[in-house]
């Protein structure tokens, strides 16, 4: 009885993907009761009833079929729709965070739009913390193989499906279990790779392939070193007019708010990477956007906390605009990394 009690988490390798669905999902579910709600002068059931059914309940209703449909179905079809009904569900219920932190059910309440940005960011991190800290074991392996090839007696394995469960299995050690799995599929044989059914995944991969190519030209690159120096010459001189101009820091303590000192305070460090990376950006372009990287990761996860929570949702701009200068930098990083392992293999050879 103990064992049957004993508890084996079992990760997915596409987690990753389903969490991508669940946070667009529940984030444009915010902006879009956010953008209704605006526009149609925030109406009630009823009129002017005294009746008022919350979207928090239609939040947990999705959530629930979200949870039935993981447990009815089986198909990575139903895995995906769960993915898209638990993201929306939970964005209607976090979006009235504001009315369940204040005394006068404030859903306005300024700073919720910093609560939800922690949340998401916690999630996210936690999630990805799960899946990335540690290998796979030889029985998560095997049973993500097992899990992907649930399409054989539909007659829907793919081929790009079978190349990662090959993939996976020439992972695993070689025993009776694995020279079975290789015999089914070669046995089922795959159907040939088709263009993703998602529009979202077709979107993605549009947009993915055109950022590539935008990313890859010279100028591109050389607008973001010019931004990163504009914008260390830019808190340079806010922090030198703090300090020097208008009267002392001490007598302007009691004038700036503490979210305010925190995004001044946080933005100095992350000038300070910023500074470090245009110095070394001569002798390595690889460690000078690795610094610009540090320097936006700070903005994103301290400065933008902030300013959420002292601008609300005029704060989104700024933190789309990092988001997406953080992306091209890990991009340049990358670009970096490989050009430098292809230099060492030419020097080997």
């Amino acid at each position: 009885m103990a064992a049957n009690l004993q508890i084996h988490p079992i990760r997915d390798s596409r987690a990753m993907r389903g969490t991508e669905y669940f946070f667009i999902s529940a984030i444009v579910t915010i902006l879009g009761v956010r953008l209704f709600l605006e526009l149609t002068g925030f109406p009630r059931l009823g009129g002017g009833s005294s009746i008022h059914v919350a979207h928090v309940l239609w939040g947990g209703l999705l959530m629930a079929a979200a949870i039935l449909v993981l447990i009815l179905f089986l198909n990575r079809g139903a895995e995906e729709l769960a993915a898209l009904a638990g993201g929306a569900g939970f964005g209607l219920f976090i979006d009235e965070v504001g009315k369940f932190v204040t005394r006068d059910n404030n859903y306005f309440f300024q700073p919720a739009v910093a609560i939800m940005y922690v949340t998401f960011v916690a999630i996210f991190l936690a999630a990805r913390y799960i899946l990335t800290a540690w290998n796979f074991t030889r029985i998560e392996v095997l049973s993500n193989a097992i899990n992907e090839m649930r399409d054989i007696p539909a007659g829907s394995f793919r081929e790009d499906t079978r190349e990662r469960v090959l993939a996976a299995l020439d992972q695993a050690s070689q025993d009776w279990l694995t020279a079975s799995l290789l015999e089914i599929i070669d046995r089922a044989g795959a159907v040939p790779e088709a263009r993703p059914a998602a529009a979202y995944e077709r979107w993605k991969g549009y947009w993915h392939r055109r950022y590539r190519t935008l990313a890859s030209r010279r100028w591109f690159n050389n607008v973001i070193v010019a931004f990163f120096v504009i914008q260390a010459a830019s808190a340079a001189a806010t922090m030198l007019a703090l300090m020097f101009g208008g009267g002392s820091i001490a007598a302007k303590i009691d004038v700036l708010s503490f979210a305010e000192w925190a995004i001044l305070g946080s933005n100095l460090i992350a000038s300070i990477f910023v500074f470090w990376g245009l110095i070394l950006i001569r002798r390595s372009r690889l460690a000078a956007f690795r610094m610009f990287e540090r320097s936006m990761l700070i903005s994103i996860f301290i400065s933008q906390f902030f300013l959420f929570i002292s601008e609300g949702f005029d704060a989104l701009p700024g933190f789309i605009f990092d988001l997406l200068l953080l992306l091209a930098i890990r991009f340049f990083i990358q670009h970096e990394e490989g050009t430098a392992a292809e230099f060492q293999i030419s020097r080997k050879a």
